[in-house]
């Protein structure tokens, strides 16, 4: 039987993760729903919006929704926290759920919100309604647009520092101009939101 790079790969993939021990889970932490009602210029009316409908269905063990509002901008807020995503947990791409509910993706790239940190910026039509979206994994020491690269880090978390907890993050806003400013916008909030989410996870 021929063994190709490929199967060496997933096997040693799988291997460490099999390795990783049971007892790896996260540390005591602070809630999501601690993350600051303001940034920049946008504030959250509420403390936290979290529906345990949602968080069922994504398989988290916590999720937050917030709307930031400013006097000519907003931004929604989705926080969904895996305290173990192996254990029957997945942490799904946007880009499953979009298309299932009518979606057509116009625009997707990734790009820095700062060194070290990557996130995927999309453009999204249904209709008459265009949405400017992003989003990203958030690990302990982490931030990328990557699947399998967010995967990656879990395994090394795990290893090293006996973590395997993440986030998936995403953020909305409606989409009245140039696709550029609605994700510059974005990209402002994200790297406000990703040191204070890097607090709760550390």
């Amino acid at each position: 039987m021929r063994i190709t790079r490929t199967g060496l790969v997933t096997a040693a993939f799988l291997a460490a993760f099999a390795a990783v021990r049971p007892g790896a889970v996260a540390t005591p932490r602070a809630s999501m729903a601690a993350l600051p009602l303001a940034a920049g210029a946008l504030v959250a009316s509420r403390a936290s919006l979290t529906t345990p409908d949602v968080a069922r269905t994504l398989g988290a063990d916590e999720y937050v929704y917030r709307i930031y509002k400013g006097s000519d901008a907003l931004v929604e807020m989705d926080v969904a926290y895996y305290r173990d995503p192996r254990v029957g947990r997945i942490m799904h791409s946007p880009l499953n759920c979009l298309p299932g509910n009518g979606w057509q993706i116009s625009r997707m790239r990734s790009l820095d919100v700062a060194p070290g940190w990557e996130a995927r910026s999309l453009v999204a039509e249904r209709g008459s309604t265009h949405l400017a979206l992003m989003y990203w994994y958030q690990t302990r020491g982490h931030v990328t647009s990557s699947e399998l690269r967010s995967r990656l880090y879990l395994i090394f978390d795990a290893v090293r520092a006996g973590r395997r907890d993440s986030t998936l993050v995403r953020l909305v806003t409606p989409l009245h101009g140039s696709p550029d400013q609605a994700t510059a916008s974005l990209t402002t909030f994200a790297s406000q939101l990703i040191p204070q989410i890097a607090l709760q996870l550390d």
